[in-house]
């Protein structure tokens, strides 16, 4: 069940842009997460049920891409987590360079530090890749390292 689809739920509060992520990030000092995703994901990751319904009616009746936006667990999980600002950055030409800066994909996630610096990355936007993600990052700070 999405987000926008459970009583009560709102859709994910998104930063307009990575220099927003990071005004917040620095003044939360937490990190912030980067979705990297083409223009079509990022139209409806995350978002309400118009914003779906919009996709529909452009893609003769198809569903949007699911993302781990779109699952309630997945975000609660983020807030959990500590990661105080969420940005989608699509694919466009007007992004080209944010690409190349992080080295990004689409269908990447990566988690900054507040400066703007990423420090884990994972392909997809499934449930496994961002717990796996955010546990990998909380065992960094802790100085743990699981992989032998």
């Amino acid at each position: 069940m999405r987000v926008a689809n459970i009583p009560n739920a709102k859709p994910v509060k998104f930063t307009a842009a990575v220099d927003d992520a990071i005004k917040e990030a620095k003044k939360k000092k937490m990190p912030f997460l980067i979705f990297f995703c083409s223009a079509d994901v990022a139209s409806t990751s995350g978002e309400n049920e118009a914003a779906y319904e919009a996709y529909r009616q452009c893609h003769k009746g198809q569903a949007p891409h699911w993302t781990v936006f779109d699952c309630p667990q997945c975000t609660d999980l983020m807030r959990k987590k500590g990661v105080s600002a969420l940005v989608k950055v699509a694919n466009t030409d007007a992004n080209k360079e944010l690409y190349k800066q992080y080295g990004a994909h689409e269908n990447m996630l990566a988690i900054c530090m507040p400066d703007g610096t990423s420090v884990l990355a994972t392909s997809g936007d499934n449930h496994n890749g961002l717990v796996s993600l955010l546990d990998e990052y909380e065992d960094s700070k802790n100085g743990i390292n699981r992989k032998k």
